[in-house]
């Protein structure tokens, strides 16, 4: 699938840069959704139908299907490059929006990542964010593609970043100031594009203040992410190979799939008799 795309994308030739871009981001969308499905499936294989890891099976397999219909999408869009614009940010805010349903079902975080790390890719966002408001004011065709495809792999870098390094540390406290600026900063960037895709149709002064308001909540999410980052520079982190580590966090695992089964359980009403 990679190679063929590929080739596609360079068949296109060197002008047209922002489809050969829009094509392979396609692609690398549904090699990340096949990875994360490929996981979860190991993690759900042997499992009762009722158990959570199935719920988020089920969840994985309808993201995959999705990052398919997208892909498919932009290989038909590609030739039509009036409609590149409006297919580069409906296909942006799709995947977002399956980006964060991965990041709230809970599941563990198999990469790893450093303060440092937090603190580079909070600067991508501003850059990213800056983008989509000068993007906003021009109306460009062009400035939107470019600013689109720019903040679309930060943003899903700050998601993954986010929950890879709230499992390094003990305090509960940072951990969800962490995930809560980290969910704040990417609910609103999906708001700023879905406002830009306002814009286009509808250009008015009214709506291109929307993408400052947005922009701003923004800001203040990436500034609260560099102290987090900050703070975490001072503390000890936790050595993801550490046994003891590992072994706790299966028990929380197992807690959390005991939890879910008893709150089910608590939930099931017996059978009125037949009369």
């Amino acid at each position: 699938l990679c190679a063929v795309v590929k080739l596609g994308a360079l068949s296109l030739g060197n002008n047209n840069s922002e489809a050969q871009i829009m094509l392979i981001n396609s692609v690398k969308d549904v090699a990340l959704a096949l990875n994360n499905l490929i996981n979860v499936t190991k993690t759900a294989s042997g499992k009762n139908i009722t158990d959570p890891e199935m719920q988020k099976l089920k969840e994985s397999a309808k993201v995959m299907v999705t990052k398919v219909t997208s892909l498919l999408r932009t290989v038909k869009m590609v030739e039509d490059k009036s409609q590149h614009e409006i297919h580069i940010l409906e296909s942006t805010i799709e995947s977002i929006t399956q980006e964060l349903q991965i990041f709230n079902n809970g599941q563990l975080p198999t990469s790893r990542t450093t303060p440092e790390e937090l603190i580079h890719v909070t600067k991508q966002i501003t850059i990213a964010t800056s983008k989509v408001l000068s993007a906003g004011q021009s109306c460009q065709q062009d400035d939107i593609i470019d600013a689109v495809n720019f903040g679309r792999k930060s943003i899903i870098d700050l998601l993954i970043i986010c929950k890879s390094i709230i499992y390094l540390i003990d305090d509960k406290y940072l951990q969800q100031r962490t995930l809560d600026n980290g969910r704040i900063c990417v609910q609103n960037y999906k708001e700023l594009l879905e406002t830009i895709q306002i814009l286009i149709q509808n250009p008015s002064n009214e709506i291109k203040q929307k993408l400052f308001n947005y922009s701003k909540i923004i800001i203040q999410s990436t500034q609260e992410l560099v102290q987090c980052a900050e703070k975490l520079k001072s503390i000890d982190l936790i050595d993801p190979d550490d046994p003891s580590y590992k072994a706790e966090y299966e028990l929380f695992n197992v807690a959390q799939s005991i939890e879910s089964a008893a709150k089910k359980l608590s939930s099931l009403k017996p059978r009125q008799k037949i009369k």
